[in-house]
């Protein structure tokens, strides 16, 4: 079928906000794995980074593949909860095969958005991770602008991205009626399209935003000050920026920009001693900024897991000036005790 002639009448589709909420107690039953999962191998999840998405992405598979399959009824537990299931173009829940195609496009838009698979160390920028930022940005961005799409201008058939992937639809667990299984073909189109222009867009914003920051004349020295921070083996990634801020004091009064480095670095481990980490940071990164003594220096240390399903994130932040920070390395203490934080998020 290749269009959308069958009225609405005709169907008991699932709607999209039934959809919407059934998903999200499906996340809260994984998030519940996945925490579980964080506070038993902590410290291995660290070590993981990012990475660690992908055992989020291997516990999403095994709980919708089979269950919203002809294995499991076309049905997860959320699905069960609110009358909802999964169903191909025989009215019959999809096979395996069919549901992974469907099973993969939402988990490739789930898990890889946020997340940079970028190696630490200190050769910088490879063409690996240039190429696999625009791919993720090209999926995640390109996805969601589908997601949008379909979901406003669809309206019979109801089939979302990974619908349309799989050539299942959402319907009514207790109806007996038949499903529309197709989307007409326009808006395919429409969804190629997205996908197509995104995907000479994002290049192009790239190429643009790389080029504004090689104009910086500070640029060099970030960079190198950056490579030496990712010497360090316990430094999984790092960051250096410089933070410009301009006041207006009125409209014939404009005050000088306020001028800030900003140093983040992302351990792999648990760190002995967050405050001594954070120091030694800055006495490596600041002498090749060759910034003013007294110009503020922010140091930010992270360090954590992210599942996917379930994060948790400790960081320790600290600002004082560039020659607060050398006289650190000497006196072995920071000016003021530095204020440890943590964030636990489980989705």
């Amino acid at each position: 079928m290749d269009n959308e002639a069958v009225s609405r009448q005709d169907v008991a589709l699932g709607g999209y906000w039934r959809r919407f909420w059934v998903f999200m107690i499906d996340m809260f039953l994984l998030g519940v794995v996945g925490n579980i999962i964080g506070y038993t191998f902590q410290n291995r999840l660290i070590a993981l980074g990012d990475w660690g998405r992908f055992i989020g992405w291997a516990i999403f598979l095994v709980y919708f593949l089979p269950l919203e399959s002809a294995w499991g009824g076309g049905r997860s537990l959320g699905k069960r909860m609110c009358d909802l299931k999964v169903v191909g173009a025989n009215n019959e829940p999809p096979s395996v095969l069919r549901n992974l195609a469907r099973t993969m496009v939402l988990a490739a838009l789930f898990f890889l958005n946020g997340t940079s698979f970028a190696g630490g160390g200190s050769d910088g920028l490879t063409w690996w991770t240039i190429a696999s930022s625009f791919l993720f940005c090209l999926i995640v961005f390109g996805g969601i602008a589908a997601f949008a799409y379909l979901w406003l201008f669809t309206r019979k058939s109801k089939q979302l991205l990974h619908d349309l992937a799989s050539g299942t639809v959402v319907v009514r667990a207790s109806s007996e009626r038949a499903p529309i299984v197709a989307t007409a073909r326009i808006h395919k189109k429409f969804v190629i399209g997205i996908l197509c222009v995104l995907g000479i867009i994002l290049p192009l914003l790239g190429l643009y935003a790389a080029k504004q920051i090689h104009v910086q004349n500070a640029f060099s020295k970030m960079v190198a000050a950056q490579k030496e921070i990712q010497k360090f083996s316990e430094i999984r990634s790092a960051s250096v920026v410089e933070n410009r801020t301009h006041t207006v004091i009125s409209t014939k009064s404009v005050a000088p920009d306020t001028i800030s480095m900003n140093i983040v670095a992302i351990l792999n481990q648990i760190p002995a001693d967050p405050k001594q980490e954070s120091v030694r940071l800055a006495s490596k990164a600041i002498p090749f900024l060759k910034i003013a003594d007294d110009m503020p220096v922010a140091v930010t240390v992270r360090w954590g897991y992210d599942l996917g399903l379930a994060r948790m994130t400790h960081f320790i932040s600290s600002v004082h000036t560039a020659r607060e920070w050398m006289e650190a390395v000497s006196s072995g203490r920071l000016p003021d005790e530095a204020t440890l934080h943590s964030k636990a998020v489980s989705l």
